[in-house]
């Protein structure tokens, strides 16, 4: 199973981008990348990303006279939370016990790090 939650680089960029800015065409968004970020991308590269990105469902879009209007499915907050349930899901059984277990064993968490984390724990409930 493959995580639809990751992202190339460039892939991510877009979605940055978006989740800065909002809605965009096709077309500020490859001014934005050409112009702001120097790339040299032609209108069939982006819309490559695009596909890939509306196929992992991370993206959507919607019709305005004649052109796509691009804007990301849900918050980059809800995105991060995805990802990582995904991460947990597919390499831990979806157990944060089994992560930390697993983390410790290459590297201990430093007294401070244990106390924080103990905090959040408490917090929680």
């Amino acid at each position: 199973m493959k995580n639809k939650y990751n992202l190339s680089v460039s892939e991510k960029e877009i979605m940055d981008l978006l989740w800065e800015h909002g809605e965009m065409s096709s077309k500020e968004i490859l001014h934005y990348f050409n112009t702001e970020k120097n790339k040299d991308w032609k209108k069939q590269t982006l819309n490559t990303f695009i596909a890939r990105l509306l196929k992992k469902e991370v993206l959507k879009r919607r019709s305005v006279e004649r052109k796509y209007m691009y804007m990301p499915a849900f918050p980059i907050q809800e995105y991060e939370a995805r990802r990582a349930q995904n991460f947990l899901d597919m390499s831990y059984e979806g157990s944060i016990v089994k992560f930390i277990s697993t983390a410790m064993q290459v590297t201990p968490f430093s007294k401070e790090e244990k106390e924080e984390l103990l905090n959040f724990l408490d917090s929680m409930s």
